[in-house]
């Protein structure tokens, strides 16, 4: 999950801070199935909208964030993420966090 204020990206390791899940009734499951971030002023969004706002605060993506806002290719974005997020997630899915014991 990352957190976003208007000039930085900031990562948080949701196996170290489950109550930031917890505050937005996220599950561990459910986190680790989507990307999520949190906007500066505190709403949760997930999917191509999350990366679109992560795009927008790297200066080399925001291209790339303005041509996935454009409209109907937004829609074109969330659909190939939600069947790769799938797809990763039954791929490489574990119970532990993937590396730790």
């Amino acid at each position: 999950m990352f957190s976003l204020d208007h000039h930085t990206l900031c990562w948080i390791d949701i196996h170290a801070h489950p109550e930031m899940l917890q505050a937005y009734g996220l599950t561990l499951t459910r986190a680790m199935q989507r990307m999520h971030v949190m906007e500066s002023d505190g709403r949760m969004v997930s999917g191509a909208v999350a990366f679109v706002s992560m795009w927008r605060r790297l200066p080399r993506y925001r291209p790339l964030a303005w041509a996935v806002s454009l409209p109907g290719l937004f829609w074109l974005a969330e659909k190939p993420y939600t069947r790769f997020a799938r797809w990763r997630w039954k791929k490489g899915r574990c119970d532990q966090v993937c590396g730790r014991p």
